[in-house]
């Protein structure tokens, strides 16, 4: 008998989850991830790892992660959410990724992280159609 092993490489899932990108109106996250991942950033990675829809680990979860998707807990749009971005980030007087010594003011244009951080909750697979 021919045995085969792949450590890491082969996944097998008895139910799919479709992954959905963010769209206006049309999208959220539930609440219930919110609540996962604020335990994660308060600590609790110390003893659990951040996964996915497929329980697969994500490494790297912070407070941005966080703010984002309490942000989107309710069908929401981008440009709230790159304004409530924006105003986060100024209030708690995080640096211009561009230039350190200067903090982000209100002509930061956050399209680029909003992007990002939206592409990393499209991969985790949180954000579902508002009809489900």
């Amino acid at each position: 008998m021919l045995s085969l092993v792949i450590l890491g490489y082969v996944y097998i899932y008895l139910t799919t989850y479709p992954i959905y990108s963010f769209e206006d109106n049309k999208t959220y996250i539930p609440k219930r991830f919110t609540q996962y991942v604020k335990t994660l950033v308060e600590g609790a990675n110390q003893y659990i790892g951040a996964g996915n829809m497929y329980n697969g680990g994500v490494e790297d979860l912070n407070k941005l992660h966080l703010y984002m998707i309490s942000q989107i807990e309710k069908p929401t749009t981008k440009a709230e959410l790159k304004s409530a971005l924006q105003g986060y980030l100024i209030q708690n007087e995080y640096q211009d990724m561009n230039n350190n010594d200067k903090l982000i003011d209100e002509t930061y244009d956050c399209t680029e992280l909003f992007n990002a951080l939206c592409d990393v909750l499209t991969r985790l697979g949180y954000i579902q159609p508002v009809n489900l």
